[in-house]
């Protein structure tokens, strides 16, 4: 499924409005695997930002790679079946570069995410498949705790 992203970003403190991007096309496979329901999905990415009034631009790609083993609660909320999960995603980057004030620039080539989820395992209310998750992102020079609404990947 192809997807495409636009936004407007502004520093409150009167920077320049930069214009933030993302395209790409992503694809999602649910199958029964023993007792788990199993989701595998890849994305790939192209996103950026360009700020005209300060000439300033870039760009990344990525390639996610996810699996999200989902097994069923023995509760329901408001009559919802809600369900666990356990996740993994590999995220692989071309052109990704931190830039830091006080310490040296780097590179992030590829990163791991490790992480749960819960929620229902159908459509409530106004949303498709609520989840909330939390997961732990690693790579080299970089780790983060990443708080997750809805699918991890």
């Amino acid at each position: 499924m192809p997807f495409a992203d636009l936004g407007i970003g502004k520093d409150f403190s009167g920077g320049d409005v930069t214009y933030i991007y993302s395209t790409g096309i992503k694809s999602l496979v649910i199958f029964q695997w023993k007792i788990f329901e199993c989701r595998f999905g890849n994305k790939f990415l192209f996103a950026g930002y360009d700020t005209p009034e300060a000439n300033l631009s870039d760009n990344f790609r990525s390639f996610e790679t996810g699996l999200d083993l989902r097994h069923p609660l023995w509760f329901t909320l408001r009559g919802h079946p809600m369900s666990w999960s356990v996740y993994y995603v590999n995220y692989l980057y071309s052109n990704l570069e931190f830039v830091r004030f006080l310490s040296d620039d780097f590179t992030v080539d590829v990163q791991n995410e490790f992480g749960v989820t819960v929620g229902t395992s159908d459509k409530f209310w106004w949303s498709g498949n609520p989840r909330l998750g939390l997961g732990y992102r690693f790579g080299p020079r970089f780790y983060a705790i990443r708080i997750v609404f809805g699918m991890p990947f």
